[in-house]
């Protein structure tokens, strides 16, 4: 990607006095996994940032700016091309800003039927980003963790305050009752040099008791198993076995599951929802240190 953002600004400003070389430059990370996606979607959109886990970054400065669209997978699936109505009537007044009758292309995942609220995520980084109108270029960035009172407790999640630029943190409301909603998963039980072993749980988040640009995670449901690793927005959230990406809510009665369910944002008023949603994240915890590491050049252990 980020020799993709070089060309495309080299090629642009290739005859003097037309495009600036560091022009403005939007990306939109990959929505949900489909059957034309990967079962690692989450590397993917990592891979979208250059492996720095947010946009702008060394490797892709100045006014670079991303939308993240993990959390906008068609709400309606199962119905269809129009007209949806007959196949899911009252879809198009679930929510009155982004309707169902919108045809989809090559839905319902990698390619969403609501483009929207990309758009709009998109207007609101570049606003700050390439016209200085201030408030955060991007959602919460992970920067660092803590273990308190001993592994079975607390894990406290420590978010860049720089890049919130003034804006709040935000954990939006969502069903406790489901773990899975609340996107973040810890794993426990890994042995090292066996792929795949261990196991990923669900657990709830709340806004940290530190205040600032925390997060609290409740480790109690682990029952003393000690924390290994932790992730956010990527991957399979616990929702149903055969997850392979995130999914912050359960689909209702009616099929629906509603666009920007993931609850971890930057609070800004022009981005939809009210917010911009956070950076996803991958990282391995020391036990010993209570410090997470993620996979470089990404650093989060400040």
């Amino acid at each position: 990607m980020p020799a993709l953002v070089r060309a495309f600004r080299a090629a642009w400003s290739a005859v003097p006095g037309t495009t600036d070389p560091a022009a403005p430059f939007g990306l939109v990370t990959l929505s949900t996994d489909d059957s034309e996606g990967a079962a690692d979607m989450a590397s993917f959109r990592h891979a979208q940032t250059g492996g720095y886990g947010v946009v702008p970054n060394a490797a892709m400065p100045g006014a670079t700016f991303l939308a993240h669209a993990y959390d906008l997978a068609d709400p309606w699936v199962g119905c269809g091309d129009a007209p949806q109505t007959k196949q899911c009537p009252g879809c198009d007044t679930a929510d009155g800003a982004y309707s169902c009758l919108q045809p989809w292309y090559m839905g319902p995942g990698i390619h969403p039927r609501l483009k929207k609220p990309v758009g709009q995520r998109l207007a609101a980084a570049a606003l700050a980003a390439a016209y200085g109108w201030g408030g955060p270029v991007t959602g919460p960035t992970i920067a660092g963790c803590a273990l308190t009172g001993g592994p079975a407790q607390r894990l406290t999640l420590r978010f860049n305050e720089s890049l919130l630029a003034g804006a709040a943190l935000v954990v939006a409301a969502y069903d406790t009752a489901y773990p899975n909603r609340s996107g973040l998963t810890v794993l426990v039980n890994s042995t090292a040099g066996e792929p795949g072993s261990g196991v990923w749980v669900p657990l709830n988040i709340a806004l940290g008791a530190a205040g600032g640009g925390t997060v609290d995670v409740d480790l109690s449901p682990l029952a003393g198993a000690a924390p290994q690793a932790v992730k956010y927005a990527w991957g399979a959230s616990g929702g149903t076995p055969n997850d392979r990406d995130v999914a912050c809510c359960a689909p209702a009665a009616s099929g629906e599951c509603l666009p920007g369910q993931c609850p971890l944002a930057a609070a800004v008023i022009t981005a939809p929802f009210g917010g911009l949603p956070a950076n996803p994240f991958l990282a391995q915890l020391d036990a010993a240190t209570g410090k997470c590491t993620c996979p470089p050049p990404q650093v989060c252990d400040a």
